[in-house]
C-alpha cells in the first residue's frame, strides 16, 4: 500500500482519489487556501460537492493549513491545481515535498512566457526547484478523461509522462484500474503540447456542431463540417509540411 497525497481539491485531482483508494492506497486530499468550503463539505458528507457519488471509504481530508501533516510520509504527491495555481504550488507546496517523492500533475496547458515562447509546467516546476538547490521528479497526465466520467468509472485511457521510466511504472501501478487505463512515455513535451492543442480542435468541432444545429435542428446529423473543422488547419499548411 502506498500513501498518496493529493494537493488541490479541484475536480480532477479529487477524482483521482477514486482509483487510488479503490486500489487499496491511503489517500489524503488537501485543499488549497481557496478550497476551505470544499474540504469542509467533503469532511461533513464524504462527497465532493461537484460529484454525484461519495468518495470511497477511507479518503482523508485536510485543510491547507494541515498540508505538512498530509505530505509527511507520503509516497506520491498528485498536484491537482489548475493552471492558475501553478505559481502557488511552486512557491508554497513544492518546497515541502521531499526530493525523493514523485509528483504527478493533472494541470493542463502550457506556460506562456514574456518572449512569446512556451514551456511545459513540469519543466517550469523543475526549474523553480533547481533555483532552490533541489531536485524534483515531476510527471504529468494527458488524455481524454474528464473528472466526472472518471468518478462514474467510464472507461478511458490516459498517458503518464515523465523523465524516469521507473517512476512512471510506479505511478501506473498505483492508479491503473479496469476503467482507468494508463500508457507511459518519456515524451513530456509531446504530451503536454497535445493536451493544450486538443482544446483548439475541440472548440472548432463544437462550433460546427452548434452551427449545424442552428440550421438543421437536433435531429439531423452532419459530419462533413466536423471533419472539415478538424482537418482544415492541416490543409491550410504548406504542402511541404503535409508531406513530412
Amino acid at each position: 500500500m502506498a500513501v498518496i497525497t493529493i494537493i488541490g481539491a479541484g475536480m480532477m485531482g479529487s477524482a483521482l482519489a477514486f482509483p487510488a483508494r479503490e486500489n487499496g492506497h491511503e489517500v489524503r486530499l488537501v485543499g488549497t487556501h481557496l478550497d476551505g468550503a470544499i474540504i469542509a463539505h467533503c469532511k461533513a458528507t464524504g462527497r465532493h460537492p461537484k460529484f454525484d457519488r461519495p468518495f470511497p471509504a477511507g479518503v482523508l481530508c485536510y485543510r491547507a493549513e494541515e498540508a505538512d501533516a498530509a505530505i509527511a510520509g507520503c509516497d506520491l504527491v498528485i498536484c491537482g491545481v489548475s493552471s492558475f495555481g501553478v505559481e502557488w504550488f511552486s512557491e508554497t507546496m513544492l518546497p515541502r515535498i521531499p526530493e525523493r517523492t514523485p509528483v504527478l500533475a493533472v494541470t493542463k496547458g502550457l506556460l506562456d512566457l514574456p518572449d512569446g515562447s512556451v514551456k511545459t509546467f513540469p519543466a517550469y516546476w523543475k526549474e523553480q526547484a533547481a533555483k532552490r538547490g533541489r531536485a524534483a521528479d515531476i510527471n504529468a497526465v494527458g488524455g481524454p478523461c474528464t473528472s466526472y466520467e472518471l468518478v462514474a468509472h467510464d472507461a478511458t485511457e490516459v498517458t503518464f509522462c515523465g523523465e524516469r521510466p521507473e517512476t512512471l511504472r510506479f505511478l501506473k501501478a498505483c492508479l491503473q484500474t479496469p476503467y482507468y487505463h494508463i500508457s507511459l512515455t518519456t515524451d513530456v513535451t509531446g504530451v503536454e503540447c497535445a493536451v493544450a492543442l486538443k482544446n483548439g480542435y475541440a472548440l472548432g468541432i463544437a462550433l460546427s456542431v452548434g452551427a449545424n444545429r442552428k440550421i438543421f435542428g437536433d435531429e439531423t446529423l452532419h459530419f462533413n463540417s466536423q471533419a472539415w473543422r478538424t482537418i482544415q488547419p492541416c490543409l491550410s499548411a504548406p504542402p511541404r509540411t503535409l508531406l513530412r
